[in-house]
């Protein structure tokens, strides 16, 4: 009997360590699921604001090519401005403006802002009579370049020291 009775307790203590060794064994395998989808968000998030910050700088771009060569051609005397291709554009930079307000961070919704000062007004449909154009070309280099070096830290997974 005493030889049944310590099978007994080594079959318990046993099944103990067995169970302990389970319970470590899949909180360590759940543990590693979660930091992988952590991982794989963070991925994500990466990925989507670099498509919406390459978007939003090319739309800046455009708008700020189309702004200054209509501010150009009337300061020269031919003003005959395309203004349904101009409203196109305010329209598409203010989309993309857009889409960095709701995917990219705070730092790259204030260097929006920046960029946006430097611009004429997107919020805004004026008449073609009213209009008065201002584009500041300094100040929207250096936004650009601004928003271009948010996007060095922000985006690769391991960014450069330089960014």
């Amino acid at each position: 009997m005493l030889g049944f009775g310590v099978a007994l307790i080594g079959a318990v203590i046993g099944g103990g360590f067995s169970y302990l060794g389970a319970w470590h064994q899949s909180r360590t395998q759940l543990e590693a699921q979660e930091a992988q989808g952590r991982e794989d968000r963070k991925k994500e998030d990466r990925e989507k604001r670099a498509e919406v910050y390459e978007g939003f700088l090319g739309a800046a771009d455009i708008f700020a090519v189309k702004t200054n060569g209509i501010i150009t051609d009337c300061n020269d005397g031919k003003c005959s401005p395309d203004w349904h291709a101009w409203q196109t554009l305010r329209a598409e930079y203010q989309g993309a403006l857009n889409q960095v307000w709701v995917y990219g961070s705070d730092e790259a919704v204030t260097q929006t802002g920046r960029i946006s000062a430097a611009l004429p007004k997107s919020l805004w449909e004026p008449n073609a009579d009213e209009l008065h154009l201002t584009f500041e070309s300094a100040n929207f280099r250096t936004a650009y370049q601004g928003f271009q070096s948010l996007m060095c830290r922000e985006l690769p997974a391991s960014p450069r020291t330089a960014c």
